[in-house]
């Protein structure tokens, strides 16, 4: 199979990361289970996102209002990371990776439109390596839900037949985090 990467890099894959603090089988599990992951697309976005302290992905939560939400993010450079941890995926030279976050999007249910809309409660456009920010939703209302879209400028891709237009970005999507009370 031909390789929809330049350079013949592999194939753009997604993963799936699970929150395990002391990464054992079980722990792995756990996490899978509790919905405590995020996907990623290619490249190896690293992300946190708490929801008023807490990591609380794909689960219902009770929370008080304004809700604040907490989003760190690293992109993939070709370097070692604060806990000596490899940022560079295989396959990838270091000049193809050196990109920034470019964007940060909140999504939130749209409670005006009713299902299944949503709205963009914060778009960021940090364009940096490491991204920490900070935001709150003092309208949060139950049956809420919420998205984080991060998203890495990278290389180009090769166009495919159905588009022209080559792809030059990779996305990590967190979520969803649904409220079910608000105190």
């Amino acid at each position: 199979m031909e390789s929809r990467l330049a350079k013949s890099h592999p194939n753009p894959a997604g993963i799936v990361a699970a929150y395990a603090v002391h990464n054992t089988r079980s722990e792995i599990w756990d996490a899978l289970n509790t919905c405590d992951v995020y996907g990623n697309q290619a490249l190896k976005i690293r992300a946190n996102v708490r929801f008023n302290d807490h990591l609380a992905y794909g689960r219902w939560i009770n929370t008080s209002s304004p809700l604040k939400i907490r989003i760190t993010a690293l992109s993939t450079f070709p370097g070692l990371d604060s806990s000596g941890r490899s940022m560079k995926p295989d396959g990838y030279e270091a000049d193809e990776l050196d990109y920034p976050i470019t964007d940060i999007w909140v999504i939130k249910k749209d409670t005006d439109k009713g299902q299944p809309w949503c709205k963009v409660l914060q778009h960021i456009t940090p364009n940096a390596d490491l991204v920490v920010a900070n935001i709150e939703d003092p309208d949060v209302q139950p049956n809420d839900f919420y998205y984080v879209v991060i998203r890495q400028k990278g290389q180009h891709m090769q166009t495919n037949e159905e588009s022209e237009t080559p792809r030059d970005v990779y996305t990590a999507f967190l979520g969803p985090v649904f409220i079910d009370q608000v105190e």
